[in-house]
């Protein structure tokens, strides 16, 4: 059986891509699909394995993966807006047992609004978690993370406008 505390969020499904089931997959960071041959997604609740069947890169970032039995874009729909989990053990040990509450007391710095603030919690009540910064609150959402700068406690994001105001 597969458990949330053994897995990190690496990336997510975006859309489909073409009609034999391949997806167009972002990441935080660069994956080897060299050395991993499989993610896991969170599927009605249950931590599932899925062996990549084929993948190419798009972009930095972004990537297309074909698992193995979808085989059509009815079939790939269904994974759309899923997190992409890896292992912690097969992440480098940097990026190893990450879990939300590791980022408390990183300073957040987006591209556009300079230093937003320091996460002071971590609001995991709802599906849907959340750093607070103060009054603040911050969606967890890989896309608008940019890297991470683990010595200096900095996150560095790219956040949508407007997203501070809500």
């Amino acid at each position: 059986m597969i458990f949330e505390q053994d897995l990190t969020v690496v990336g997510a499904v975006q859309k489909t891509h073409g009609i034999m089931g391949e997806m167009t997959c972002s990441f935080d960071s660069d994956i080897d699909f060299e050395t991993i041959d499989f993610v896991v997604l969170n599927v009605d609740g249950i931590f599932v394995p899925f062996f990549v069947d084929s993948y190419r890169g798009k972009k930095s970032g972004t990537m297309i993966l074909k698992f193995e039995g979808i085989n059509s874009e009815e079939d790939a729909k269904t994974f759309i807006g899923l997190d992409i989990y890896l292992p912690c053990s097969l992440l480098p040990d940097e990026e190893q047992n990450l879990t939300y509450s590791y980022f408390i007391g990183f300073t957040v710095e987006d591209k556009n609004l300079g230093i937003v603030g320091e996460i002071d919690d971590v609001d995991d009540a709802t599906e849907n978690v959340l750093f607070v910064l103060g009054d603040k609150l911050i969606p967890v959402v890989t896309d608008f993370i940019e890297e991470i700068d683990h010595d200096r406690k900095i996150l560095y994001t790219h956040l949508p406008e407007g997203l501070l105001e809500l």
